[in-house]
């Protein structure tokens, strides 16, 4: 964000860098255990939201990184959770964390009040990957083992499922268009639109771009438009550019989505 840029390492360490020229200007032993991820949320008040393997989530400044404030799911919900994927609403009143246990953590709080929630058993062992279609009021996420591609309806509290059309998602990411986000996975490339039926429910019109020439894509990056392209790595360590006018054609799917499987 701006002219800094965040990593997190098995160390169990969090650094602040400073663009172009990439020095460090700030490091801590964020954590007990590895730092899992990283969710930068912008606004007035920008902020850094850090998972943990120790069960925590906590936030921080940006880019000075001072802690705010460390959420406790051992202390939330009675049991030890190892964390990975994280997001955290605007407000920070509520977060989405995914663990390794076969779980999702749904925690919610009000202004002045101690957090709460409970954890939604999931079918994947892991909640890896997310990425917010704001414009829709949902969060997409990318679960491992199996691989799933799920939407979380912010508004009905609901874990639904998106089709995959047999591409094992690994990764996601923000897409050119209100409500888009991108999937890159082992097999191809899945592209969804979520939107809003008359009824409020959430619906998608999902598309796939099947290529098994492009290797296992691990992760992606949006780069400026027009035309907007998608910067995807493989695991054969290749970084690819893909001309996103041109990979998809008709939606392979348009309609309501189910709840998924527990």
């Amino acid at each position: 964000l701006g002219d800094h840029l965040a990593s997190a390492s098995d160390d169990k360490t969090v650094a602040i860098w400073q663009l172009p020229r990439m020095n460090v200007i700030w490091r801590s032993q964020a954590h007990g255990y590895l730092v899992n991820q990283l969710h930068l949320r912008g606004g007035p008040s920008p902020s850094l939201w850090t998972s943990s393997s120790d069960g925590q989530v906590k936030q921080w400044g940006w880019p000075q990184s001072e802690e705010r404030q460390a959420v406790d799911t051992r202390r939330v919900l009675g049991r030890s959770y190892n964390l990975h994927a994280v997001w955290a609403s605007g407000d920070a009143q509520q977060l989405l964390v995914g663990t390794w246990n076969h779980a999702l953590l749904v925690l919610r709080r009000d202004a002045r009040g101690p957090w709460g929630g409970r954890a939604l058993p999931v079918e994947s062992q892991v909640i890896y990957q997310r990425a917010e279609a704001a414009a829709s009021d949902a969060v997409v996420l990318v679960g491992l083992s199996p691989h799933r591609a799920y939407a979380w309806d912010l508004r009905r509290s609901r874990l639904l499922a998106l089709p995959d059309f047999g591409v094992a998602a690994y990764a996601a990411l923000p897409g050119a268009e209100p409500g888009e986000v991108l999937v890159p996975g082992v097999g191809g490339l899945l592209r969804y639109r979520l939107e809003r039926g008359p009824d409020g429910d959430l619906a998608a019109r999902a598309w796939a771009r099947l290529d098994t020439r492009l290797g296992p894509l691990l992760c992606g990056a949006l780069l400026p438009g027009p035309p907007p392209r998608l910067a995807v790595g493989n695991g054969q360590g290749e970084l690819i550019l893909l001309d996103l006018g041109r990979l998809f054609g008709r939606p392979l799917f348009e309609g309501r989505l189910a709840e998924a499987r527990r």
